[in-house]
């Protein structure tokens, strides 16, 4: 009968720990899919900072033209 019991122990501790691996299993692959949705959102990110890095080059020649011909303007009436 001690032997029995001794099995159950051990059964229960092994179910125990099988039960404590699959909340970790479930942990790590929740944990992917939270890098996964990271990455491409850091891609998407990426590529809108490339763009407004874009406008905003764009906007600083606009503004140089801008104030060149204002410059110019000015010389040719003053």
């Amino acid at each position: 009968m001690k032997k029995l019991i001794k099995y159950s122990n051990q059964i229960n501790l092994a179910l125990e720990k099988l039960e404590s691996y699959h909340d970790l299993l479930k942990d790590a692959a929740e944990n992917l899919e939270l890098k996964k949705n990271m990455e491409e959102r850091i891609v998407i990110l990426e590529k809108e900072k490339s763009s407004s890095k874009e406008l905003i080059d764009q906007a600083i020649e606009e503004i140089k033209q801008l104030r060149n011909n204002k410059i110019n303007k000015t010389n040719i009436d003053g």
